[in-house]
């Protein structure tokens, strides 16, 4: 009896979580004018051409390339794979 009654006191106590949940009258969208949307627009196209400017980055990003040696600049495309364990 007792694991009855605090199995229905436990759920009772969850309810009202999920009501919180459950909000489906409100309206998230948020209200943005004209005036807005055109500096919005405004902010994209100076990203965009600003982000078009920037060189590619074809170097590499190997913090320890001074401190190997000549030998040692392999990369793993150009060594060879041994042989698996069994």
């Amino acid at each position: 009896m007792r694991v009855v009654i605090s199995a229905s006191i436990i759920a009772l106590l969850t309810v009202p979580a999920y009501s919180q949940a459950l909000n489906l009258m409100r309206d998230d969208k948020p209200q943005v004018s004209e005036e807005q949307k055109k500096k919005n627009e405004e902010i994209d196209k100076a990203y965009k051409s600003a982000t078009q400017q920037l060189p590619d980055k074809n170097t590499s990003n190997d913090p320890w390339s001074g401190v190997r040696g000549a030998d040692q600049k392999q990369t793993k495309a150009q060594t060879k794979p041994t042989s698996p364990r069994n």
